[in-house]
């Protein structure tokens, strides 16, 4: 397996403008890794410069043993697979199964080791029913899958993906996750370039943070999502459950003693999902505050609701998972 070296890399695109100041990062053999940053930042112009689309002005950029200078795309690309940010620049087959196998006969494999990796990157993709199907007949977001099928049937060493939340719903985003955990299971290295902050956060492991076409911080999704002032500098927000966390840990003191009764308000079994995608962010135990206005219909039943495996009270926050028969309604929450 395949890791990434960029040292001191500059990049200008003609005309002047510069895209790639002094960037430095190293992203080792199997890590699963983010850039981030708002437009303009020069996310793409690093993505297109780790598959030797663009060659650096300065500095080298190592795939493996390779320098990018010295080899050209199609020779890299065996190596570090790049799916665009639009898929109408990748695809130009007429069904989707002659796409996805272009790239196994480019390479001159066996006709069943074509088949195989064919079939294989059509069932990750769950694009099996689509293959005899003009790609242009299908909308953006399936189209997005078929050209991730056409890099993952080449099965390289090295996955890149740009902006492959864009236009995407949340089953879309689901098998996009369920993609990058079975690469990252294969031992892949893969570079996510994206702006949303939730994927990142549920499935990235390391992040760079990109502004003003320099690398400003690179750590986990804990060390950058708490970061504010790098937060700030690179024009972006929080996750959203990092912003709820912040609004709790910032009232935890004051609503401590809203009530006489020392009860203390926890995630329950049917939010063991957000109450662990909390710890994963903050890194410690968060009490829900509840405002002490909430009626007293909403308090009743306390003893009889108390149980070993759950607090005692139920609340809901409006997320669809297996709520126990309890709720709080969302407008008594801070």
């Amino acid at each position: 397996m395949s890791g990434i070296i960029l040292k001191n890399v500059n990049y200008m695109y003609p005309g002047g403008t510069l895209a790639a100041d002094d960037i430095s990062i190293h992203i080792k053999s199997g890590e699963n890794a983010a850039v981030i940053g708002k437009n303009g930042a020069g996310k793409t112009t690093l993505a297109k410069m780790l598959n030797g689309l663009l060659k650096p002005l300065d500095g080298d950029v190592l795939i493996g043993d390779m320098n990018t200078r010295d080899y050209t795309t199609a020779q890299i690309s065996k190596l570090a697979g790049y799916v665009f940010q639009n898929p109408d620049e990748q695809i130009f087959h007429a069904a989707v199964e002659k796409e996805v196998a272009f790239g196994p006969k480019r390479m001159k494999l066996k006709k069943e080791e074509i088949k195989r990796r064919t079939e294989k990157a059509l069932k990750l993709t769950h694009l099996l029913e689509y293959r005899e199907e003009n790609p242009y007949n299908l909308p953006l977001s399936q189209r997005k899958f078929v050209t991730i099928a056409a890099v993952l049937a080449m099965e390289p060493d090295i996955y890149i993906f740009d902006e492959p939340t864009a236009g995407q719903d949340i089953a879309g985003n689901q098998k996009l996750a369920e993609i990058l955990r079975h690469l990252h299971r294969k031992g892949k290295t893969v570079i996510t370039i994206t702006h949303d902050m939730e994927f990142v956060a549920e499935n990235c492991d390391k992040i760079f943070v990109m502004a003003n076409n320099k690398i400003i911080r690179t750590g986990s999704p804990k060390e950058i999502f708490w970061d504010m002032e790098v937060m700030k500098e690179a024009s972006l927000k929080q996750p959203s459950v990092s912003r709820i966390c912040r609004q709790l840990v910032k009232c935890r003191t004051k609503t401590r003693r809203l009530y006489e009764n020392p009860v203390r308000y926890r995630f329950l079994r049917g939010f063991r999902l957000l109450y662990f995608i909390f710890l994963s962010v903050d890194g410690q135990q968060v009490e829900i505050p509840v405002l002490k206005e909430a009626p007293s219909e909403y308090m009743q039943g306390y003893s009889s609701m108390h149980d070993s495996n759950c607090s005692p009270w139920k609340i809901r926050m409006g997320i669809p998972l297996d709520f126990p028969d309890y709720t709080f309604p969302r407008k008594y929450l801070l």
